[in-house]
């Protein structure tokens, strides 16, 4: 019986170690590599985080096209908001025009991600990227009102559909 538990137990143990091992990251700046879990990676990536919104804060509003304008950005736990104001009626807008301009903003979006990522893959590649938002739960919200004031979308990239 003890024999059991023993080899129940180091069973245990073995499986532990190796999902532990699977959840590294390995980081690499400055020619310095290192390897580390996704919790000793969020306070570093959190502060970047923080820091480039400050920053994107500040040159804000925006104007993204003849209707557009970028107006706030806001970090919220592991959720980053950006705020739009479109200079239109939403209430002429179909349910189905604004299901498309979602879905196709989102793929949009998604894209943007890959492609920060990809300047980013010296320190670690764009899958591994993908694992630790998706790992820390990280979420961007698109948020869109319109020029009377009304909420009329929300775009959501979650790591979890990469």
């Amino acid at each position: 019986m003890k024999k059991l538990i023993f080899i129940l137990l180091l069973i245990y143990n073995l499986s532990v170690c190796s999902s532990e091992a699977q959840n590294r990251y390995t980081y690499t700046e400055n020619g310095q590599t290192g390897t580390f879990t996704a919790q000793e990676l969020k306070e570093f990536l959190f502060s970047g985080l923080r820091q480039n919104i400050k920053q994107l804060n500040a040159q804000l509003p925006v104007k993204i096209d003849d209707y557009t304008y970028m107006y706030s950005a806001v970090l919220n736990g592991s959720t980053i908001n950006y705020n739009y104001t479109v200079y239109i009626d939403s209430s002429l807008l179909s349910e189905a025009d604004i299901e498309a301009f979602c879905e196709e903003s989102k793929a949009i979006q998604k894209e943007n991600m890959k492609f920060l990522f990809s300047q980013n893959a010296d320190k670690m590649p764009v899958p591994e990227w993908i694992r630790l938002y998706k790992e820390l739960g990280i979420k961007y919200y698109y948020n869109y009102i319109d020029a009377n004031r009304r909420a009329w979308a929300r775009i959501v990239v979650d790591f979890e559909d990469f």
